[in-house]
């Protein structure tokens, strides 16, 4: 990736930065073209100490700059941009972008059929997420990890959730739903802003 390519893709990938070019207004379309130059700050890339804010954040309180991620139907529309970002930086990118779909590593109906509230929130938690190639999600469907058979699929979830095989049956129930947030939330972490090192060249 080249590096001003990546450093926009930095900026751009932030809750600030992802509304920059939102709207339809040609007004602000063309006011964000004119003030685009090689010293342009929509080129630079976001502090790491921003970064590590924005996701313990998100980690440990399940927020984005105060707005709660974790209430929602389904998986938010910040929570997903992080996601595939994490991927591009850890350099899991898949070929084509539009074959990829959102999983819950511990499935929904765990979440759909307790009763308690302190576990239900975590369901669309970034820590429960990870993208997989469309077709083995859909093959996987509502399975819990220990409940995964197959070599190839059990090798691609390993892949793309970072969870090696004979660690599946701790992360398939919903009691399991807190530690999979403190191990996972870390280690996503960790990766992400170390793949920001490594690909942008920022301390």
């Amino acid at each position: 990736m080249p590096r001003g390519q990546g450093q926009h893709r930095d900026r751009t990938a932030t809750p600030a930065g992802s509304f920059l070019w939102s709207g339809s207004s040609d007004t602000r379309v063309a006011n964000n073209l004119s003030n685009i130059s090689d010293e342009s700050s929509i080129f630079k890339p976001v502090s790491s100490a921003d970064w590590d804010t924005l996701l313990t954040d998100l980690i440990e309180d399940g927020q984005i700059e105060g707005q709660d991620q974790l209430t929602n139907k389904n998986p938010t529309s910040r929570v997903k941009l992080l996601l595939r970002y994490y991927y591009v930086l850890t350099q899991q990118r898949p070929t084509n972008p539009d074959e990829m779909s959102v999983d819950h590593i511990i499935p929904s109906k765990e979440f759909e059929s307790t009763v308690e509230e302190e576990l239900q929130r975590y369901e669309h938690h970034i820590a429960n997420l990870a993208e997989l190639p469309s077709r083995d999600n859909s093959t996987k469907g509502d399975k819990s990890l220990d409940e995964i058979s197959d070599p190839w699929l059990m090798s691609q979830v390993s892949q793309y959730t970072g969870i090696d095989e004979e660690e599946f049956d701790k992360y398939c129930d919903i009691t399991d739903i807190e530690e999979l947030v403190e191990v996972r939330g870390k280690r996503l972490k960790e990766e992400f802003l170390e793949g920001r090192r490594f690909l942008l060249d920022v301390k």
